[in-house]
């Protein structure tokens, strides 16, 4: 993701990338900065027979890889066809468990024992593939005591393969999942602007369901600052990727001046994906390797108390895939995500303790870590990821001003893309009732409001067992707008009003890290068209409390 959007990267032409781009104080002790081996954390999680499940698998740790290409299991393809191009290098399984020593974090640097013969066929513009692990482009080789690096960028399947006629059903395996880092995205040259004050009855309105990018979907609010976070040049909106510790059950860390967690856990028929998150407090998130997954939205602050949680529950599901390439072109490809039932809840709570107003003001938060679940066919890693994001816009107004939303919204049904050479489009079953605000409570001396923004599950699948470049997704991104108008209403005798919308709209979309896009039948056009994305469905609860005209803020 780019910029503070959640960069769903998927037009019509656009959503197919994924799928074609291989790589495709009270809170306790400061974190460390690095995380420890995968192999010191956990214990594999009941039900799981990979050997790095429940783990962050850093691609520091050769003893992981091993374990992982000693365990994971391929699925069988419907279909399975491939003519290679000739200046593919395979590094078989059994080359790689004996001189694999490490992976970057990204993706892109592979670290061999030198005197592994195989190794030494490898140059720029060779095409490496590691069994089940890796298929990259070789763009440079160095060896040096005895190990050799191989640096690699993303290509495209239709580069890796001269003809290819691939079909795949896979139930997805939830309990093997790992940690791996995302592809961390540079924060963009930051651009001065003039505060904006807020309006009574005005604030960041969700204008356009259909708005490509989620940024637009959140006005900016002004006020005094004295404890908010809403300073662009702040060490708060630090983009600090990859700070946090691995837990039992998922992963802390701090991000942007908020403290979360991503938690992951079995339930009898499927999995529940926790987002907790807080505004920090300066004492740090806390702990170290082994912990288990925090529970911020318990923890109260006494200052200017910001907290939310989001826990989406999804039932088992499937995942369907098609890649066919004729002569270097691609002749069709799909990617649908089946059975994809499931219910979000929300929880928010925002609260001033001393005078004064308190602001925050916080972009998209990209979470470094997401949840993959492997998927390998024929010595291709395909991966299936789990995650969520969020953003957060909060403008509190006077002591003791407070606001509480609670929401829950269910859905059901499948999604996904197909695409061939000439167009792409979306299909979808998926429906659900509207979304439910299921509590809320606000006070406020003057104007307040907020807009909680959390993509909550995101489901990918992508290429790559670390750092894949590209990931195509269907999501579900859950909007909380909540306005509360001054305890002294303004002009007419009206009463103070409260105003909660719930928004829910689900993408197919792309996550991609890659400019240009490597597309030999789109060309430059496509670049026109990376901030579009594809909704497939949309659902929205507003309450006005009273439910009178006057109280209908725009």
């Amino acid at each position: 993701m780019k910029n503070s959007s959640w960069h769903l990267r998927a037009s019509f032409a656009c959503v197919v990338t994924g799928f074609l781009v291989t790589g495709c104080g009270k809170g306790g002790d400061k974190q460390a900065t690095a995380a420890p081996p995968a192999s010191t954390v956990s214990k594999p999680p009941a039900g799981a027979t990979l050997a790095v499940a429940g783990k962050l698998l850093t691609g520091n740790d050769p003893n992981a890889i091993r374990g992982y290409l000693q365990t994971v299991k391929e699925i069988q393809p419907s279909k399975f066809e491939v003519k290679w191009n000739p200046a593919t290098v395979a590094v078989d399984k059994d080359a790689a468990m004996r001189s694999l020593k490490a992976i970057s974090q990204d993706g892109s640097d592979y670290t061999f024992d030198a005197s592994e013969p195989v190794v030494a066929t490898l140059k720029p513009g060779s095409i490496l593939w590691i069994w089940d692990i890796a298929i990259r482009r070789v763009d440079s080789v160095a060896t040096t005591g005895g190990v050799t690096v191989i640096h690699t960028s993303a290509i495209p399947v239709t580069q890796v393969w001269t003809t290819a006629d691939i079909e795949f059903h896979a139930p997805v395996s939830l309990p093997n999942y790992y940690m791996a880092y995302r592809p961390h995205h540079p924060p963009e040259p930051k651009v001065a602007s003039a505060p904006v004050a807020p309006s009574p009855y005005k604030f960041a309105a969700a204008r356009s369901a259909e708005s490509p990018r989620f940024a637009s979907w959140v006005s900016p609010l002004g006020g005094n600052n004295q404890n908010g976070q809403g300073d662009p040049e702040s060490p708060s909106n630090v983009d600090d990727w990859g700070e946090g510790t691995p837990a039992t059950n998922g992963f802390n860390g701090e991000i942007k001046g908020f403290e979360y967690s991503l938690a992951y856990g079995m339930r009898t028929n499927g999995v529940s994906i926790i987002l907790e998150a807080k505004k920090g407090d300066g004492g740090g998130g806390g702990g170290g390797a082994g912990e288990v997954a925090k529970k911020l939205f318990e923890i109260a602050s006494d200052n200017l108390d910001v907290r939310f949680k989001a826990q989406a529950d999804l039932d088992n599901f499937d995942v369907d895939g098609v890649l066919a390439v004729s002569n270097g072109d691609l002749d069709r490809a799909s990617a649908q995500f089946k059975n994809l039932n499931g219910t979000v809840t929300m929880h928010f709570i925002g609260r001033m303790g001393d005078a004064g107003n308190g602001t925050i003001k916080l972009p998209l938060a990209d979470v470094p870590v997401s949840f993959s679940l492997p998927i390998p066919i024929g010595g291709i890693p395909f991966v299936v990821q789990l995650g969520a994001d969020f953003n957060l816009t909060l403008f509190l107004a006077g002591k003791n001003a407070a606001m509480k939303f609670d929401g829950k919204y269910s859905f059901d049904g499948s999604g996904g893309f197909t695409s061939d050479a000439n167009s792409s489009k979306a299909s979808t079953t998926i429906s659900g009732g509207d979304p439910a605000v299921t509590g809320y409570a606000g006070m406020s001396p003057g104007v307040s409001g907020a807009v909680l923004g959390i993509q909550a599950p995101r489901v990918g699948l992508g290429i790559g067992l670390l750092g894949s470049s590209s990931m195509a997704y269907i999501d579900v991104v859950n909007v909380m707008t909540m306005t509360n108008s001054a305890s002294v209403a303004l002009g007419m005798g009206a009463p103070p009003c409260k105003r909660i919308t719930y928004l829910t709209i689900g993408h197919v979309g792309v996550e991609t890290n890659i400019l240009p896009l490597p597309f030999p039948f789109i060309g430059d056009a496509i670049n026109k068209k990376l901030s579009t994305t594809m909704p497939i469905f949309k659902s929205e609860k507003v309450v006005l409390d009273p439910p009178i005209k006057a109280c209908e803020i725009n």
